[in-house]
């Protein structure tokens, strides 16, 4: 014999619509855990670039003292020690400026800073400190120029990390509207 259709009891209907109310919570739950996870490792991300960025750049303005004094050294003293010692400087401030062209979006900078620098290594050693002063005025201009706009990028990209933010937050704001409707 057939049991005809018998309603669930109240307990039966409270647990049943305590679960189904969990569901949109666990859903939200998930989507904060991911849109967190996702900011965060933007946050990391963005801020291991920017540290070395700046790091490198800092390090460059170093190099071009360094490269300054050799060169300045070297046109009085004119010894092979202070040659090779300039050209150290001059090879090591050509390899980082390669680095930092790289990962920066300012092609015309960074060519005019690198033929500068390729001027100054071909014509340091048969050239006395009158002639070189001028370029190396303009190599350490151009290298302040370089740390400016190193510093202007990373401005932007903190912006734009901030907007990140914003954007997730107002994601999930609206999520929760919508599952709170739900």
């Amino acid at each position: 014999m057939k049991m005809p259709f018998q309603p669930a009891s109240l307990r039966q209907f409270i647990l049943l619509s305590f679960f189904l109310a969990l569901i949109p919570l666990a859903v939200q739950l998930w989507q904060s855990n991911s849109a967190l996870s996702d900011v965060s490792r933007f946050a990391v991300a963005e801020a291991e670039s920017s540290v070395s960025s700046v790091k490198l750049t800092e390090n460059m303005q170093n190099v071009v003292v360094d490269i300054e004094r050799a060169v300045r050294q070297y046109s009085i003293l004119r010894t092979e020690a202070l040659s090779r010692l300039a050209s150290t400087h001059l090879h090591n401030y050509q390899q980082m400026l390669s680095g930092v062209c790289q990962t920066l979006n300012a092609a015309l900078l960074c060519e005019e800073q690198q033929r500068q620098v390729a001027v100054l290594l071909q014509i340091y050693p048969n050239s006395g400190i009158e002639d070189l002063a001028p370029l190396l005025l303009k190599i350490r201009q151009s290298q302040v120029q370089l740390t400016e706009y190193t510093w202007d990028q990373l401005e932007q990209r903190l912006q734009i990390q901030q907007n990140y933010v914003v954007d997730a937050q107002n994601q999930l704001a609206w999520q929760s509207i919508v599952l709170v409707i739900l």
